[in-house]
């Protein structure tokens, strides 16, 4: 379970916008690698070199999405195809970064996504190109990607991992 202070984290996480600069965030982080960075135990940021122009940054980054993950090695699989470095924790995601609270497994996620609700779904399965070992399943949504470990369909799986990708700027409301 997420400390309090990592669950009181990411309702200030998911009112961030894509492409806001890592240096304004407010948010200290450390580097995990390439474009992973922590913020706690189980929160990370994907942070881009660009900005939304696609134009490089010299001195900054920019957030383009929230990853929730059991651990930094389950954060390592699901953004950086890291298998080996996968390390499982009994860990649940945050209530807020569900499609809806307590949907955090398989088949609970993809009966969901069935009603048409959270946009379309799209199910699929990533392997990594140069050994073509498999790294997850996925249940994908606009805005969320839901990552599972296992190769085959398992309705009871938990989520081991979800990236909540941010909306940009020009389409935040209120």
């Amino acid at each position: 379970m997420a400390s309090v202070t990592e669950q009181a984290m990411w309702p200030e996480l998911l009112r961030l916008r894509r492409w806001t600069l890592l240096s304004r965030s407010g948010f200290s982080v450390n580097q995990v690698e390439d474009v992973l960075f922590r913020l706690h135990d189980s929160a990370f940021l994907v942070c881009a070199s660009y900005d939304a122009q696609l134009v490089p940054l010299a001195n900054d980054l920019t957030i383009t999405a929230v990853v929730w993950a059991e651990s930094e090695g389950a954060a390592r699989r699901a953004v950086l195809q890291q298998l080996e470095a996968d390390e499982r924790r009994d860990s649940h995601p945050p209530a807020g970064i569900l499609l809806r609270p307590g949907l955090e497994r398989y088949g609970e996620i993809k009966e969901a996504g069935r009603t048409g609700s959270f946009g379309n779904m799209l199910e699929a399965a990533s392997y990594r190109g140069r050994d073509g070992l498999f790294i997850d399943r996925r249940i994908n949504f606009p805005t969320w990607t839901f990552h599972f470990r296992g190769p085959e369909d398992d309705e009871g799986e938990c989520c081991y991992a979800v990236q909540v990708r941010l909306p940009n700027e020009s389409s935040a409301t209120g």
